[in-house]
């Protein structure tokens, strides 16, 4: 999801600064550090695809791992939206079809290997 919002973003702001847009019609790059609200295009386009990197992680069994800033900002921002993101899912999502394990929802323990 953040993928989606980050390359909506990027094709919205396009080289433009993100102060000169303003924050109210973005998803992600205002809750981004604000050395990063000057980037371009083309560095906003990566952070969209860091998303999907970690993401493709974690379907492939992989634990996260950030390989760059830009894929530490966005595990930062995908921990952060966690909690949130479960609280919305439906009782017939597939998500409650996997079986429980004592580590779920448990991300201090993914946070403490990400710092």
């Amino acid at each position: 999801m953040l993928a989606d919002e980050a390359y909506d973003d990027a094709r919205h702001l396009g080289d433009r600064f993100l102060p000169e847009v303003g924050p109210a019609a973005l998803e992600v790059f205002d809750r981004l550090p604000a050395h990063t609200w000057t980037a371009d295009r083309r560095w906003r386009q990566r952070m969209a695809r860091a998303f999907g990197d970690l993401a493709c992680d974690l379907a492939d069994g992989l634990w996260p791992n950030p390989v760059c800033a830009v894929e530490d900002m966005a595990l930062d921002l995908a921990l952060e939206d966690a909690p949130a993101h479960l609280e919305g899912l439906r009782e017939e999502d597939d998500h409650h079809a996997l079986p429980e394990h004592e580590g779920d929802y448990s991300y201090s323990r993914l946070l403490f290997r990400h710092r």
